[in-house]
């Protein structure tokens, strides 16, 4: 399996993990955590299919920004990884806001899966 594939494989999991929690746990903060994550996967996925450099960073809009330098149609993603970025850590302290609401999940979900396979499709392209 190439590197690629690799992160492919886990952001894959991460969104199925994300729906099983959500779904079957109602534990929606850990369900956004790994829609977040998975989009993270997904992004490092194609930039690892580019072999260019996997930074050590959790934020989407640094990672989608460096995406459109080799794909400018990554630019549709902008409003999802925006919406995304930091449910890395929004949800995953105490603080003023313990989870999300549903339909804040449920959009997570959408993203990260339409994330996913954007990503798939541009490297099978």
């Amino acid at each position: 399996m190439e590197i690629y594939e690799e992160w492919l494989w886990k952001a894959q999991h991460d969104i199925e993990g994300a729906k099983v929690l959500f779904e079957h746990g109602n534990l929606k903060d850990l369900s956004v955590y790994h829609t977040q994550q998975c989009a993270e996967k997904a992004l490092k996925g194609y930039l690892a299919y580019k072999e260019h450099l996997i930074e050590k960073t959790h934020n989407l809009n640094i990672l989608i920004g460096i995406c459109c330098e080799y794909d400018k149609l990554f630019s549709q993603l902008l409003s999802k990884t925006f919406f995304l970025n930091g449910f890395d850590v929004k949800f995953r302290y105490p603080g003023s806001d313990l989870e999300p609401t549903d339909a804040e999940t449920e959009t997570a979900i959408e993203y990260a899966h339409y994330i996913l396979e954007f990503v798939k499709n541009q490297i099978t392209q």
